[in-house]
């Protein structure tokens, strides 16, 4: 007798919490996000928003997307997910890490006599993000004769 009633308390309790879970999900719906919280994307680079995952048992509801990426301006975006009044969302930091490039005008390496005078024909720096605005730090190494360019983007990217 004392086996059949610890079965039949043992079944009680199952079945209360069984109910009790399923009470509170259709109430509380189980949001996560696919993928990671905080996301880096390179400028100019495609995003591609990895979604929700949603466990709701209870009525289904309108899913609301609010998603503000700007991936040809650096800064910090959000993607936000809105289902029966719970938010989640995901952060997306667009920055630019690809440094300028520098090109170098006429022969390199660049040969004279040592009678000649020195005349530098200077470069092209390009850079994918900052069009105008680099800074190029010239170093002179009389040593090993050499003209060092550096060109250095908003981003401090070299």
């Amino acid at each position: 007798m004392k086996k059949r009633s610890t079965v039949i308390i043992i079944l009680i309790v199952t079945i209360f919490i069984i109910i009790t879970a399923f009470i509170y999900l259709y109430f509380n719906p189980y949001i996560k996000l696919n993928g990671k919280k905080t996301v880096t994307l390179n400028v100019f680079d495609t995003y591609k928003e990895k979604g929700i995952k949603i466990i709701d048992i209870g009525k289904k509801d309108i899913l609301l997307i609010e998603n503000n990426i700007n991936n040809k301006k650096l800064g910090i975006y959000k993607v936000k997910y809105n289902y029966k009044g719970k938010t989640i969302e995901r952060t997306i930091n667009v920055i630019d890490n690809i440094p300028p490039v520098i090109s170098i005008k006429g022969d390199n390496p660049k040969t004279i006599c040592s009678y000649e005078k020195y005349v530098e024909d200077g470069i092209n720096v390009s850079d994918n993000y900052d069009k105008d605005d680099i800074k190029v730090n010239i170093k002179i190494d009389k040593e090993n004769n050499k003209v060092i360019y550096e060109a250095v983007d908003k981003s401090s990217n070299k």
